[in-house]
């Protein structure tokens, strides 16, 4: 299962990770999908967030372009 992290940038020029999340969409949803994935942590306050989001891997023998790459696509990160 894809995952995705979330780091922040410490005074000391370092990125330390602060949460993780999985996808919970199960692999064999079909259509256009819109998800809104939360990372949840503590408050603080840093200059640059990082994430990294991975991707699903290789598709599945019952895809059509199995064996390919999966993509990932992400139009939004909010930081509130």
């Amino acid at each position: 299962m894809a995952y995705s992290e979330v780091y922040i940038f410490d005074d000391g020029g370092n990125f330390t990770k602060i949460s993780t999340f999985e996808n919970d969409i199960k692999a064999e949803e079909k259509g256009e999908l819109i998800h809104e994935f939360i990372a949840q942590f503590k408050e603080v306050e840093t200059k640059f967030i990082k994430v990294i989001a991975k991707n699903f891997g290789p598709l599945p023998e019952w895809h059509p372009s199995a064996g390919n790459d999966s993509w990932l696509f992400v139009d939004e990160i909010i930081v509130e």
